[in-house]
């Protein structure tokens, strides 16, 4: 049951500021943890990101195959992939009147100005397993990259022993390029540094919880 206090006097009140100060502890110690796996990683490379994924998920990291993309994709009931198609189709179309275009105009004799507007070369996506596994986060982190030009998607996606269907039909239909069994703090650092069969990304975007985000 939720604890609900009502502050209407000073000792709620302290209550209250003791509830914010322990979540300020944990965040510490989640960050110290955090940091040393990725201290770790940066140290050790994929050797490091081995060991957390055997240790934290029971797995080794591993690549999803195009068969298993496509099989999954087969699974989802046709009104799921009708809705998913749909929903990308909507964010690319959003998203292609925000993008902003290069330009360049003349500032005076001899003077030239612009700005270039050109998409990074790789983006990591971090996707949630288990009961966060929401194929949205892929559709609203994948397609954007793509309407902005970028070159590469890699995604990544805890290691469960039945990976979600929807997510990666949703990987299928916003054209992520490689899909990656791995999670937690080991999955941030493969990408932040490069690890093995993992490629380091220019940038990391996604949801995940407080030891990932």
């Amino acid at each position: 049951m939720i604890r609900i206090i009502q502050a209407n006097g000073k000792d709620e009140i302290d209550a209250i500021r003791d509830i914010k100060d322990r979540s300020f502890e944990i965040g510490a110690e989640i960050e110290a943890v955090a940091r040393k796996i990725m201290d770790d990683i940066k140290r050790r490379g994929w050797e490091a990101v081995r060991e957390y994924s055997l240790h934290f998920d029971n797995a080794e990291p591993r690549e999803i195959s195009r068969e298993e993309i496509d099989d999954a994709y087969s699974k989802c009931p046709d009104d799921l992939i009708t809705a998913m198609e749909k929903s990308a189709e909507n964010i690319r179309a959003y998203q292609t009147e925000l993008l902003a275009a290069s330009r360049e105009w003349s500032a005076g004799e001899g003077i030239r100005l612009g700005c270039i507007v050109r998409g990074i070369e790789r983006l990591g996506i971090y996707v949630p397993g288990g009961t966060a596994a929401y194929p949205s986060s892929v559709l609203m982190s994948a397609v954007p990259a793509r309407v902005a030009g970028v070159e590469e998607i890699v995604m990544v996606t805890p290691p469960t022993s039945n990976l979600n269907d929807a997510v990666l039909a949703a990987a299928k239909i916003a054209q992520v390029d490689r899909v990656i069994a791995v999670g937690g703090v080991q999955a941030v650092g493969a990408l932040t540094y490069g690890a093995g069969f993992i490629p380091k990304a220019d940038k990391l975007v996604g949801p995940g919880n407080a030891y990932v985000a």
